[in-house]
């Protein structure tokens, strides 16, 4: 299921209670491409998703949800960067909150529940920006793309330490766009659909404060919504 976060005056406990209400009302929609360029010996390899965000206003609180994928793109000889729909390792929103701080110059503000700013966001069909590295996406890699407990962290500002000398990130772009939402990454990633948990389970001795990064990996960091 789409990951629903409430944003304003209204607590997670009222939203539960107001579930299917018909105080839930639909008042913005907008989709994103989100472009992963990396660079290795003069190539260039990029890959894309488009993400859709809804925001639904439900009594004093405007809620949030993404649909979509992350974006996979496959470094030859050296693996598949990830690109998740999380940002740092406590930032499960990052695939509808970034677009706030993405075009925060065109916004004006970063405001989460601004109606006017949502207003904005409905409105800039091909506005494109690079992504700047501090509201960049979780990258992760795996040892083994067919066991998720292969996940590994992978480093922005050095990819040669996950795929080899040489590979870099040259940039991340996001761009308002009409196009359909990107489907597919159950088949490249065949545990998808049965996985239930963190990929990388955290031993009982370990405190929560304390999880790496890539013990917080699930399985909506890869998909939300209905996408196959």
């Amino acid at each position: 299921m789409a990951r629903r976060t409430a944003m304003g005056l209204l607590g997670s406990a009222g939203v539960a209670g107001l579930a299917g209400c018909s105080l839930f009302r639909q008042r913005w929609k907008y989709r994103y491409r989100l472009t992963v360029q990396v660079g290795r010996d003069g190539e260039t390899y990029a890959s894309s998703s488009v993400i859709e965000v809804v925001r639904t206003e439900a009594y004093n609180a405007i809620l949030g949800e993404a649909k979509g994928e992350a974006v996979a793109v496959d470094v030859p000889g050296s693996g598949t960067l990830f690109a998740l729909l999380r940002g740092k390792p406590g930032d499960a929103d990052w695939a509808f909150t970034m677009p706030h701080y993405a075009f925060e110059a065109q916004l004006g503000s970063v405001a989460m529940v601004d109606r006017a700013i949502l207003d904005k966001l409905e409105q800039m069909q091909g506005v494109k920006v690079d992504l700047k590295p501090e509201h960049y996406p979780m990258l992760v890699r795996f040892r083994d793309i067919n066991d998720p407990t292969t996940v590994q962290l992978a480093d922005p500002t050095d990819l040669a330490a996950s795929f080899g000398s040489g590979v870099t990130l040259k940039r991340i772009t996001v761009e308002v766009t009409d196009e359909a939402v990107t489907t597919g990454i159950g088949k490249r990633l065949g545990w998808l659909e049965t996985q239930t948990g963190t990929l990388v389970r955290r031993p009982a001795n370990v405190p929560l404060g304390d999880m790496r990064p890539e013990q917080r990996v699930i399985a909506t960091d890869f998909k939300q919504g209905n996408s196959k």
